[in-house]
């Protein structure tokens, strides 16, 4: 977005909510910062630099701020976990 902000969609591209660059990101996949590097960061999120791509699900909190839904938490964890 224009703003700084990244709108994130459902797989029918319908817009869920905003994510901002000080959103919270919570890497709970087994093994992150001992066998390969924690996302910390949204830049880190959306540059992919992170291992075990194929094996990564996102969970993202929103919270209500009006008529905006703005991402609180985003929550990386393994996808085996959610299966």
């Amino acid at each position: 977005n224009n703003d700084g902000t990244y709108t994130v969609m459902d797989s029918s591209n319908n817009a869920l909510g905003v994510i901002s660059a000080d959103t919270k990101i919570v890497d709970c996949r087994e093994g992150a910062g001992t066998e390969w590097d924690t996302v910390e960061t949204l830049e880190m999120l959306l540059r992919g630099d992170y291992s075990r791509y194929e094996d990564v699900l996102l969970n993202v909190t929103f919270i209500t701020s009006g008529a905006a839904k703005l991402a609180s938490t985003v929550y990386v964890v393994d996808a085996a976990a959610i299966a």
